[in-house]
């Protein structure tokens, strides 16, 4: 495989990370808009339908942001950011990619962003969400003791420092802004619009 076959083949990873970012938003829009309202007391079974909406939609954010930024698999089989960032920087071993990305400062902002993983990976939030994510969502688990109780900030740190991270590998690959930026705000108002009509059927015209 030609260098730039290889470097095809992360641009191509890095496509299926944004998309999959972008599918993630509308779950962090449903959490985020319910825990922004004033409720009124509802009685079962709306509480109900409110917590498993918010549950379903909170594994997957979970699920989501830590396969995001996972670290490089042996297998060479990840569509996340150790892997792409990993796989750049082997390529970059042995080849010019400064003169292929037309970027004279293409190796350091590599290396930073290298960095700004590394410590995004290594960090509290990350341990805390990837925890539950290997504990309580992606196994079930007997015998493990003190799963810690989901820190929805953590979360939402995370997930932002992922997004942030995906936006920052666009931009030294010379690749067009993501699309997830541009879905944003539509997933807000998705959230919105969920939570209104669910809200309106429950109450009667809340």
């Amino acid at each position: 495989m030609t260098t730039l076959e290889e470097i095809n083949v992360e641009i191509g990873r890095l496509f299926l990370l944004d998309d999959a970012v972008r599918q993630s938003l509308p779950y962090r829009a449903l959490i985020e808009n319910v825990f922004q309202r004033k409720l009124p007391v509802l009685a079962d079974p709306h509480m109900d339908h409110i917590r498993i909406v918010r549950s379903a939609a909170l594994r997957s954010l979970m699920l989501a942001t830590v396969a995001f930024i996972e670290p490089t698999d042996p297998r060479n089989n990840k569509a996340s950011l150790g892997q792409i960032l990993s796989r750049l920087n082997t390529i970059a071993k042995t080849s010019d990619l400064a003169k292929t990305f037309n970027d004279s400062s293409f190796i350091e902002r590599l290396r930073d962003l290298i960095n700004a993983h590394k410590a995004c990976y290594q960090s509290d939030d990350y341990e805390h969400v990837r925890e539950i994510r290997d504990n309580a969502i992606a196994h079930i688990l007997d015998g493990i003791e003190d799963i810690p109780k989901v820190d929805y900030e953590a979360v939402f740190r995370l997930h932002d420092a992922a997004k942030l991270l995906v936006r920052r590998a666009f931009e030294i690959t010379g690749r067009p802004i993501p699309t997830f930026l541009g879905f944003e705000k539509h997933a807000t108002l998705s959230a919105e619009s969920f939570w209104d009509t669910y809200l309106c059927g429950a109450l009667g015209g809340y």
